[in-house]
């Protein structure tokens, strides 16, 4: 079925998908502070290398638990005013972290404004699925990868500006500033259409529908809508584990956790503190270093834009997954023989960046997809948790990981060998479990796990 777009909304839905995204700037920005910071924090409080890794990986911990309360306040009060809350959740954890004379009152703030990056990170990918044009959903998914990239690399300017004079208080209370400028968006966008059927404002729901699709698609849309909401789920988390949505659900959870396993999310959070243990230059000139880092992400990111418009999703995987192997290989072969540094960062750049370009953007992208309308948020929330709890394990105990293998091996090339085997086995499961998703509308993905349930119940009765 094709499915086309009013020309004169297009603008319109780049405005409201840019407009929730700044969910995915502060995510970015909140969370890639701290890899500037955490040499003045070690500095400031005497860190051991557990209280490092402890510090940031904090954040994470409130990430963790962000999705559970994302879910309730997403189907509860709505995916905007969750927005709204998580907004005021960062803001006062930005004051807080800026105030914080002890290692635990810092890491009291840096936790509640984890559960602030938990409620954005699943509320705003939702929305843009939720209020995306069937033709346009895989592109503007990846705003919210673009918006977490630009917030990572403005908050490394940032931390450069400021680290002469190690003035890490500014660097978190700078968080205020784009929280600020995120209260401003949430005031002009609308609700999710799909969110305001859930809660039978149909009227409101239909008239943002038409201000984006033509008359034909919108009528369509609606009666997909009104047809899938009819059928007779309860929305409940029993409903994640029947047949059919059991499969979805433990496709959304892998992808999920190979967005960090593959361990570039990890490399990037400590990439100031590898390249000056590597011998480039001081503590500013690492930080820059990371900088370059992040200005190649952007331009990764930008590029998703194309290469998802034009790929299908497990196209994409599997590009992803190679070319992050690529990168640890030569990250492995250049310690080996004592290149130069910058062979390093090169490395770095070539499995980050392709990260940003693959497996950054594309599971945000399939977890918003795959699931039904009154179960999107929940089954978003529970992925989340691999998400989140992979990314808090992989920064805390980075740092320990890396000793050891320096300990026992002289380097850290078994780890990158470890990442390595870990992206086959990604190849293996982007071939035989992720599914096509691209260009079918969230109402027919739903059926899809449904008949497939039923395809495999008539095999097995057989």
């Amino acid at each position: 079925m094709e499915y086309q777009v009013k020309q004169k909304s297009k603008s319109y839905v780049w405005m409201l998908a840019f407009g929730a995204a700044m969910g995915g700037f502060l995510f970015g920005y909140d969370l890639s502070l701290i890899s500037g910071a955490i040499s003045f924090l070690q500095d400031h409080f005497h860190l051991t290398e557990f209280q490092k890794g402890w510090m940031i990986s904090s954040a994470m911990l409130g990430a963790a638990a962000g999705p559970f309360l994302g879910l309730w306040v997403a189907d509860k009060w709505g995916r905007k005013q969750g927005l709204l809350f998580s907004a005021l959740l960062l803001m006062i954890s930005a004051i807080g972290c800026a105030m914080a004379d002890t290692v635990t009152w810092f890491v009291i703030w840096r936790i509640l404004g984890g559960l602030g990056i938990g409620l954005s990170s699943v509320i705003s990918p939702v929305y843009i699925a939720e209020i995306a044009p069937t033709r346009m959903r895989g592109i503007l998914a990846t705003t919210n990868q673009l918006a977490i990239v630009i917030g990572i690399l403005i908050s490394i300017l940032v931390d450069y500006g400021l680290s002469f004079g190690g003035h890490w208080r500014w660097m978190f209370g700078s968080v205020g500033i784009p929280v600020a400028a995120f209260f401003v968006f949430l005031a002009i966008i609308p609700n999710s259409p799909r969110w305001l059927m859930i809660r039978g404002r149909n009227q409101e729901a239909e008239k943002i529908i038409r201000s984006i699709e033509t008359p034909q698609v919108a009528d369509r849309e609606v009666q997909a809508i009104k047809a899938d909401l009819g059928k007779k789920e309860t929305g409940s988390f029993r409903e994640l584990f029947a047949p059919g949505l059991k499969t979805a659900l433990f496709v959304g959870i892998m992808v999920m956790i190979y967005n960090q396993i593959v361990g570039t999310t990890i490399l990037h959070m400590y990439a100031p503190t590898i390249m000056y243990k590597l011998g480039l230059g001081d503590i500013s000139e690492s930080i820059l270093s990371a900088a370059y880092i992040d200005t190649w992400m952007l331009v990764c990111t930008i590029a998703a834009f194309w290469v998802i418009a034009r790929l299908g999703r497990r196209q994409v995987l599997f590009l992803g997954f190679s070319l992050i192997m690529a990168g640890h290989l030569l990250m492995a072969a250049s310690i080996q023989w004592g290149m130069a540094p910058i062979w390093a960062l090169v490395a770095l750049c070539v499995s980050i960046g392709a990260h940003s370009l693959t497996l950054g953007p594309i599971p945000w992208s399939i977890c918003t997809e795959i699931f039904p309308n009154r179960v999107r948020a929940k089954a978003m929330s529970i992925t989340m948790i691999g998400f989140y709890g992979f990314n808090w394990a992989g920064n805390t105990f980075f740092p320990q990981i890396s000793a050891y293998f320096t300990r026992t091996s002289g380097n850290d090339i078994p780890l990158y060998l470890i990442l390595v085997a870990i992206c086959i086995s990604g190849l293996i499961f982007t071939k035989t479990s992720v599914p096509e998703t691209k260009n079918i509308s969230l109402e027919e993905i739903g059926d899809y796990w449904k008949g497939m349930a039923e395809k495999r119940a008539s095999e097995r009765s057989k």
